[in-house]
This record gives C-alpha cells, sequence and structure tokens, in this order.
C-alpha cells in the first residue's frame, strides 16, 4: 500500500513515498539549503532569481541525500502545458546545473531506465508520480490548474500504454503536496475552462462568492485519472497544502511570486 513519511538526511527534509517496489519516489522540503532570504533555504529553481552557484549546492545536497546523483538529473523547462518527453541515457544531467539546457517546453517525463532521476519543480502545483513497477516504467507530470484542465495526466498515462505497453492495472499514481483546497481561491475564468473541460466539477469547487471559487486540484487530477482508467485504488493522494505548511514548503501563492522551490523526483533503481 502507498503512503508518506517525512524524512531527514543531513539536515535536509523530504517526503518520502513507501510501499514502492525497485523505485526512489520522494518530494522535497524547503529545509536544510544554503540559500538566503526570500529563497530560504532549499530552493532547487535555477530560474528564481535566486544565486546559481546557492541553487547548485543545494541540488548537490538533495541529490546526495535522497541517492539521486545531480550529474544524472534530467530537468525540465516548465510552462504550465502537456508536452511530454521520453527519456533515456542521452539526457542524463540535462538542466541539472544550468536551467538554459533543460528540456524546452515540457511538463512531463517517462523513462524505462535504470538510474536516470527524473525531476519537476514546484512552489503549488501539483506533482504526479506514475509508476508501473511490473514494468519498470516511471513518470512525473507538472499539473498546475492550466495542466489539470489540459489533463496532462491522462497524456501520460496513454503515452506509457501506447509506448511502454503498461496496462493500466499495474499503473500507480501519486498526486504529492500542491496549493490545497483550503487555501486555492479562483476566479470565474478558471472555473469556466474545469467546466469546459470536466462534465462534473462539484467536487473540484467549493463556492466562496459570486466571483470566487476554492479549487481542488487534488480531487481534479483524481478524476482525471479514474476517467483515463486508472482505479481509485491505485490513486494515493498526500494530502499536504504547500500554503498552509510554510515550515516545510514554499508557496508562489502565500509568498507572493518571490520564493523558492520544491523538486518532485522519481528514478528506478534497478
Amino acid at each position: 500500500m502507498l503512503g508518506h513519511m517525512l524524512c531527514e538526511t543531513d539536515g535536509i527534509q523530504y517526503i518520502k513515498y513507501t510501499g514502492i517496489n525497485n523505485i526512489l519516489t520522494c518530494f522535497s522540503c524547503r529545509t536544510g539549503g544554503v540559500s538566503q532570504p526570500p529563497y530560504q533555504s532549499l530552493n532547487l529553481g535555477l530560474h528564481t532569481g535566486d544565486d546559481t552557484y546557492n541553487v547548485v549546492r543545494n541540488r548537490e545536497q538533495l541529490g546526495r541525500a535522497v541517492n539521486m546523483p545531480l550529474s544524472k538529473w534530467v530537468t525540465a523547462q516548465q510552462t504550465h502545458g502537456s508536452n511530454l518527453v521520453d527519456v533515456g541515457k542521452c539526457h542524463a544531467g540535462q538542466g541539472s546545473d544550468d536551467y538554459s539546457y533543460a528540456l524546452t517546453d515540457t511538463d512531463g517525463m517517462l523513462t524505462r531506465e535504470v538510474g536516470l532521476p527524473l525531476v519537476t519543480f514546484y512552489a503549488d502545483c501539483v506533482p504526479i508520480f506514475l509508476l508501473d513497477e511490473t514494468n519498470g516504467i516511471v513518470g512525473v507530470v507538472h499539473a498546475g490548474w492550466k495542466g489539470t484542465v489540459l489533463k496532462i495526466a491522462a497524456a501520460a498515462v496513454n503515452r506509457m500504454r501506447q509506448a511502454y505497453n503498461c496496462q493500466l492495472k499495474n499503473i500507480r499514481a501519486i498526486i504529492g503536496p500542491s496549493i490545497g483546497p483550503c487555501c486555492y481561491q479562483v476566479d470565474q475564468p478558471v472555473v469556466k475552462a474545469f467546466h469546459r473541460a470536466f462534465s462534473e466539477v462539484d467536487d473540484i469547487f467549493k463556492t466562496e462568492d459570486e466571483e470566487h471559487s476554492l479549487l481542488n486540484l487534488w480531487s481534479a487530477n483524481s478524476k482525471v485519472l479514474q476517467e483515463v482508467g486508472l482505479s481509485k485504488d491505485n490513486i494515493y493522494i498526500t494530502g499536504l497544502c504547500t500554503s498552509c505548511r510554510e515550515e516545510l514548503f514554499f508557496s508562489y501563492r502565500r509568498d507572493k511570486g518571490k520564493t523558492g522551490r520544491m523538486a518532485a523526483m522519481i528514478m528506478r533503481e534497478r
């Protein structure tokens, strides 16, 4: 059964997912790094305005802590789209210490390769880990509200089936920490976008007033995954809000845009 636990290694905190065979899956927290305010301290985003040297040091330290060496990281220039990349050995290290070399216009990655960490970055959007332990396929997608409306998680599941011969019964999904339904207030244009994308939105929104609603990205992405054929039993929701848990996480919304980034990391061990 999937689960999660808060771990600490050499002062670096991270969420580790349990109940998984031969696949390392984790989500970093904000403590244990060297970045200065407003990025204190384990900022992993090279595109945030933080000192590049500090960010690379943070990445190196996190990589050692979770046994995913920075030299192997494959990262992306995320654009809130739905583009996916099939990652191979030739991509090892791409964007690991230089944002300009990260995969362009990419919000999801999949691989069958051993020892190749797929790494995406967050400060409120939803990380979704995908894994098929039977076939040794792993993936991660970045789903803000735009990616959720575009149903990037469904696109990734379909890619796993078509390109990697995965069966739905073997695919499990983890919805990681993100801004929660307690804190994510959106306006009517966002609500209307979800109405166009989903036939039923009652479990996605809680109306606050005529202009604003609270958006539940966890429920929305669970719905996306179930619509594409995943069993509800194969979907795990972490349930940690990045906006509420200031001691653990950066939050773009809470911190008014000037903040660091956490990393979602997944790697096949063997």
